[in-house]
């Protein structure tokens, strides 16, 4: 199938040195005083409504393409801005770190590289991966794009990094902010010794700004960056004590929203381990749950009053005893339910 796609993009890459393929950047009003944001358009055939609409359709619309030694690849979005990494400062350990851990690499077009979901409403979500991490992550362009009998608009764009198997993309209309949710795992085979496989899963949010998709990073009311928008649904870490003990942790996390706040439920648990006695189970040490309200604004920002207890147990923020245990000042309850 990678073939074959291949080999749509080739053609697509011939009709639109031909005809321009009626992709265009949607032009501004004549002598407007203020001009409407550059879009991205694509006509098609009325009469084609009824017919799905193709991953070389998607990818004619929203980057541009050249043929390269080993493939056909995309280097611009629509509106011909490089498609890259932006490197902006911030003070998010875990921005550094996600720009650090492994080099990125342009990947050549294939059928997995276009992910699209009908959302309903004719808006659509597509993610096209131009890009792979030596660590497994794709990145590429995202966008909403609305569709109409007289052809394909884009209403928004920005970029995506994010694992790459399973991918789901949603959009949230919270207090009449947009967001566009994403979601990917990424898993590892059983071994030879008999370790069963396992899956890691993120969550990743964009806010929409006018044509604009920002993937800001979380901020306290006073704007410090308490994390990237990005979420781990499961997290294991295991340190020694000074008792010989080994302290396990393990939280689990479920994203949602409800009307006016997007919302982070999370389960952490802590329990010790004797190496010396294999025989006896974990001791429980502490178990919480609680749920993290983050508020999307018109300017992009996602804000919340707290911090993720991963981060107060684990990263040495709220340790208790300098143990990597909660110390909560009260006995641990759900501090917000939200239906499902």
């Amino acid at each position: 199938m990678s073939s074959r796609i291949s080999a749509c993009v080739a053609c697509v890459l011939v009709l639109c040195a031909a005809v321009s393929c009626s992709r265009h950047a949607k032009p501004p009003v004549a002598a407007a005083a203020s001009a409407p944001p550059r879009q991205c358009y694509a006509a098609r055939d009325p009469r084609a409504f009824a017919q799905p609409v193709r991953p070389h359709d998607w990818l004619a619309l929203l980057v541009r393409l050249e043929l390269g030694r080993g493939g056909v690849f995309a280097t611009q979005d629509c509106l011909g801005r490089r498609i890259h990494v932006e490197r902006a400062p911030t003070d998010c350990a875990g921005d550094r770190d996600r720009q650090e851990d492994s080099a990125l690499s342009l990947a050549p077009i294939a059928e997995e590289s276009v992910v699209e979901r009908d959302l309903g409403g004719s808006l659509h979500a597509i993610w096209i991966i131009t890009h792979r991490y030596d660590g497994g992550d794709g990145y590429g362009v995202l966008a909403l794009v609305r569709r109409d009998k007289s052809g394909l608009q884009t209403l928004a764009l920005g970029s995506l990094r994010m694992r790459t198997e399973r991918v789901r993309l949603d959009h949230w209309t919270i207090q009449n902010q947009h967001l566009v949710v994403a979601s990917g795992e990424s898993c590892t085979p059983a071994s030879a010794t008999g370790q069963s496989p396992s899956c890691q899963r993120t969550v990743h949010i964009a806010s929409q700004r006018g044509t604009r998709l920002i993937e800001a990073p979380l901020v306290d009311p006073a704007g410090k960056c308490l994390q990237p928008a990005g979420f781990e649904l499961a997290r294991e870490h295991e340190r020694s004590l000074p008792s010989g003990l080994r302290r396990r942790f393990e939280m689990t996390a479920n994203v949602t929203h409800d009307l006016r706040n997007v919302v982070i439920e999370e389960r952490l648990v802590v329990r010790d381990v004797d190496p010396g006695a294999p025989l006896l189970p974990p001791r429980e040490v502490q178990h919480v749950e609680t749920s993290r309200l983050i508020q999307p604004l018109p300017d992009g920002r996602l804000v919340t009053r707290q911090a993720s207890l991963w981060s107060r147990a684990v990263d040495g923020q709220g340790q208790g005893q300098g143990q990597g245990q909660l110390n909560t000042g009260q006995q641990p309850t759900s501090a917000h339910k939200t239906a499902r």
